[in-house]
């Protein structure tokens, strides 16, 4: 993939994340999407749960200060396919919006580390938290593309590599 040059690296690879879950939700039927039992999550449960990640941060950025724990957990994007989408291409727009101030300027990001823990701020930078983002949102895809193969649902191909997979894999077929 080659990135737009004036357009921050990070943004190019959130942005082609979100795009390809547009592309992605377009496939799969809604009682794949909603499905959930005992053992696993919906697929709209993976979509929302990293979605709203993406929220948390464009919420925090302007004040400095994210934290990933006050995702809304809203059960829309988790039922109903097109408002995900609708989400995804509002975070597409707010990205393009970044500005250089944006990934100049210092971040704290607050999460909880683990059970029975108080949360914690730890220094970040707008850069670090945007390839936290596309790679968390692509292993969740990874989980969604194993359910939607198990239910006969076929997604775009590659929507689950990595970047540095899909470099490498690149690299080998140019030998």
């Amino acid at each position: 993939m080659t990135g737009n040059p004036t357009v921050h690296p990070t943004v190019s690879g959130c942005i082609h994340v979100l795009d390809s879950c547009i592309r992605a939700v377009e496939c799969i039927p809604d009682d794949v999407y909603t499905d959930k039992d005992d053992t696993h999550e919906s697929v709209g449960a993976h979509f929302r749960h990293s979605i709203e990640h993406f929220q948390c941060f464009m919420a925090g950025l302007s004040r400095g200060r994210i934290d990933y724990d006050l995702r809304e957990r809203d059960i829309t994007l988790e039922t109903d396919r097109k408002a995900l989408q609708d989400a995804c291409t509002r975070l597409v727009a707010e990205l393009h919006g970044l500005t250089i101030a944006d990934f100049d300027a210092p971040l704290i990001v607050r999460q909880l580390p683990g059970p029975d823990c108080e949360p914690l701020d730890v220094q970040s930078s707008a850069a670090r938290e945007l390839i936290f983002m596309s790679s968390h949102l692509i292993h969740h895809v990874s989980v969604i593309l194993i359910y939607c193969r198990q239910h006969g649902v076929d997604l775009p191909e590659g929507i689950n590599l990595a970047f540095s997979t899909a470099a490498y894999r690149k690299k080998l077929v140019a030998g």
